[in-house]
């Protein structure tokens, strides 16, 4: 009978150290990949352009939240930001967003991904929106209401 327990002891033991080394494993390994496919670093683009946001992100371990971000080199503003989330090891993003700018404008791509343990990483690049837009701005008159009469 000493013998039936000692092995039921073993097994529980084996059985709860493998259930638990598998249940939430930490991220041991490297850094996810960040590949930009547009734009692309350097990149001169038309306001009227629609810009296309590719980017694939790969890791050996699933991803978790992810971020794509467009803001202005010159101020740090935001004109783009999209939120993800994966748990996949891959993720392909095929976003878009429609460029508004007073001016020549430097733009910086940002990517920024967070595992399950909380550890980021980030990879950006820089483009340029120029303004070939020159759209005259309608002209609005209002008159008072007792006027319309």
């Amino acid at each position: 009978m000493k013998h039936n327990f000692k092995i039921y002891m073993i097994v529980v033991f084996l059985f709860t150290t493998f259930l638990f080394s598998n249940g939430c494993k930490e991220d041991n390994h490297g850094e996810p990949i960040i590949t930009f496919q547009s734009p692309t670093q350097g990149a001169r683009y038309n306001e009227t352009d629609t810009l296309w946001l590719r980017v694939n992100i790969s890791s050996e371990d699933d991803l978790h939240d992810y971020i794509v971000e467009v803001t202005r080199v010159s101020d740090g503003t935001s004109v783009y930001k999209y939120d993800g989330h994966s748990h996949n090891k891959t993720v392909n993003t095929n976003l878009y967003f429609m460029p508004n700018v007073t001016g020549d404008t430097e733009m910086k791509l940002s990517v920024k991904t967070l595992d399950h343990n909380g550890k980021a990483t980030e990879k950006s690049i820089t483009f340029t929106i120029l303004n070939n837009l020159n759209a005259t701005l309608p002209v609005i008159n209002i008159r008072p209401y007792r006027d319309w009469e």
